[in-house]
């Protein structure tokens, strides 16, 4: 029986070692079942899913976004307290570690978050007094914030995106147990309301 010269143990071997350096084999360290994280941190072709450093602190329902390839974790609440967090914390992927960035002025969550010309816009939302107007903007490279016009009415639980420079905020929740249909779009120079 004849067989082909690239399959053999040497060959097999050899691709097995092409597939690795090509990033399409995980390398993993730990248990078998994978439970421990993924030694490879660095981008790789491959997909599913990774572990990096893990977050300052534990808290449901923070907002993420990216900006100038940094991970930005904001607000949330508290695990097991129920206090809503003002905390801003930066994942830098070069360093693959955390840091703690200047706090919400306003804790909150459940509100709109978007990114407009490097600027993070945060709109509404729930705090520990109830549902808020208050629109807010960081500028990750001064590490500051600025207070921008409210909104025109308080929800939580929206849907947020950014189109042409705008944050557009959708729906949520305008008082407790309750849905809304509005749609309100802020911009850097006004807000304006759907018909």
């Amino acid at each position: 029986m004849s067989s082909h010269p690239l399959i053999n143990r040497k060959g097999i071997a050899f691709l097995i070692i092409l597939a690795m350096l090509a990033g399409n084999f995980p390398v993993t360290a730990g248990n078998s079942d994978n439970s421990d994280a993924i030694a490879d941190h660095g981008r790789s072709a491959r997909s599913g899913w990774r572990f990096v450093d893990d977050m300052p602190d534990a808290r449901y329902g923070p907002w993420g976004v990216v900006v100038n390839n940094s991970v930005y974790m904001m607000g949330g609440c508290g695990r097991g307290s129920g206090n809503i967090s003002a905390a801003n914390d930066m994942y830098n992927p070069v360093t693959e570690k955390w840091s703690l960035k200047k706090n919400l002025p306003t804790a909150r969550y459940e509100g709109a978050i978007g990114v407009i010309k490097g600027i993070v816009y945060l709109s509404v939302g729930d705090t520990n007094g109830g549902f808020i107007v208050s629109t807010q903007a960081y500028d990750p490279s001064t590490d500051s914030w600025t207070l921008k016009k409210d909104a025109p009415a308080s929800r939580a639980e929206v849907a947020s995106a950014v189109l042409n420079d705008e944050l557009w905020v959708m729906g949520g929740e305008p008082e407790v147990q309750s849905a809304t249909t509005t749609v309100q779009i802020y911009s850097p120079i006004g807000l304006r309301l759907s018909p």
